[in-house]
């Protein structure tokens, strides 16, 4: 079932899928003669401002990921794939051809589990995060994501569910984290065949830490490349490097100009 409200520029919706209902937003394209363009982060308040960055042509949908904001709870054990069906099921749900996907941090391994699992549903995979977050080593990027786990945007997720009375969220992010844990990604990237790019926010801290990783995780596509972004936001609320070089770097890899 699948059903839509206003809300001005962008228009909200469930779709009944495999672990309950999925919330989304979308924003129709305005003129035609581009793909749908999905958004996959685990705030997904903070796509709207990316959604708008986007060209006209491409309808631009963002999703609530089961367990959090408007989404229906995320089931103890459930694993990355399982995350991944949903989204898939919303996708025919809604009625929504295959579109180029793009997943920040958890979003990024949902996307790739969604290209590896539902290739039909993927024209282009953009999986994106900060360098600890995309190590192509699962028991490095473990380590290195635990190591994460009491930082500063670690905290904002936590305000984020207290201040919005989403409770959910609270609930569901060790069920995602031990998801995240569990799912090998530069596994999932080896499975796919459309064009992959990886996106690595970059930061001295993490260059320090934990050194660039999008080259490595990238040659386990057989059609990867990469980009870099710098940081520019540390709480991650604007993307980490403001939502328009994050739209501009979508566009650029999708072959449209970004609007302005």
């Amino acid at each position: 079932m699948t059903g839509a409200t206003d809300t001005g520029p962008m228009k909200a919706a469930y779709a009944d899928c495999y672990l309950g209902q999925l919330h989304y937003l979308y924003r129709p394209a305005s003129i035609p003669g581009g793909a749908p363009v999905l958004l996959i982060s685990p705030r997904a308040r903070s796509c709207r401002k990316l959604a708008r960055h986007l060209p006209a042509e491409h309808a631009a949908y963002i999703i609530d990921i089961p367990g959090l904001g408007n989404s229906s709870p995320l089931r103890e054990g459930a694993s990355m794939p399982d995350v991944a069906r949903a989204v898939a099921e919303f996708m025919d749900a809604a009625g929504i051809g295959p579109a180029h996907v793009f997943g920040v941090h958890t979003g990024g391994k949902v996307a790739a589990a969604l290209a590896a699992h539902w290739p039909d549903n993927v024209l282009s995979l953009m999986v994106c995060g900060k360098s600890h977050s995309i190590v192509p080593e699962i028991e490095r990027r473990n380590v290195a994501m635990k190591e994460q786990s009491d930082m500063p945007d670690s905290a904002v997720v936590r305000f984020e569910g207290k201040y919005l009375d989403d409770t959910e969220s609270a609930l569901a992010m060790p069920r995602l984290y031990a998801a995240n844990f569990a799912f090998d990604l530069a596994q999932a990237l080896r499975a796919c065949r459309m064009p992959v790019r990886v996106i690595e926010i970059t930061s001295p801290e993490e260059d320090l830490r934990y050194g660039r990783q999008a080259r490595a995780l990238a040659a386990h596509a057989a059609r990867g490349s990469m980009a870099e972004l710098p940081q520019v936001d540390s709480t991650g609320i604007d993307f980490y490097t403001g939502a328009a070089a994050m739209a501009a770097a979508i566009v650029e890899f999708i072959g449209q100009p970004a609007s302005t």
